[in-house]
């Protein structure tokens, strides 16, 4: 049975079994019903909508947290050829790659590693600090595999 029916039936004077609500109510009735039912039904969809998206939402999020894994993974190991150099002077203001390189291969040599040419390092550059600093900028020396 319908909303509707229920309502006017619940509506019927109790006193006179035989007097019912008259035709404007039950088509008012009738009205609320219909619109009850179609809020209850878009409330229905809207909360399945909800379920999926949260789904899809916790799928997108695990797929996020993969990426960067990997991602943190990469640069880690793209890093394990670097070292990183501080406290060493720059030749120049405007010092190149070049010049950074063959800083490093004479920092090494006078270290004692004497092993270490111009074709071990495949790109050393400086690295500014992230803050204001009195010291020169750090060197980033990558070696090759």
């Amino acid at each position: 049975m319908s909303i509707a029916k229920t309502a006017i039936e619940k509506t019927r004077d109790n006193a006179n079994p035989n007097h019912f609500v008259g035709e404007e109510q039950a088509k008012a009735i009738e009205f609320l019903s219909k619109q009850y039912d179609d809020l209850h039904a878009f409330r229905k969809q809207a909360s399945q909508d909800l379920n999926r998206i949260d789904k899809n939402l916790d799928k997108v999020s695990r797929r996020c947290d993969e990426i960067a894994e990997a991602i943190e993974a990469s640069e880690e190991y793209s890093y394990q050829y670097n070292i990183k150099i501080t406290n060493v002077p720059q030749i120049s203001e405007r010092e190149s790659v070049e010049a950074t390189a063959k800083l490093c291969v004479k920092l090494f040599s006078a270290m004692g590693v004497e092993d270490v040419s111009l074709q071990d390092i495949d790109i050393a550059h400086r690295v500014p600090h992230r803050r204001v600093s009195q010291y020169p900028d750090a060197i980033i020396c990558k070696f090759v595999r």
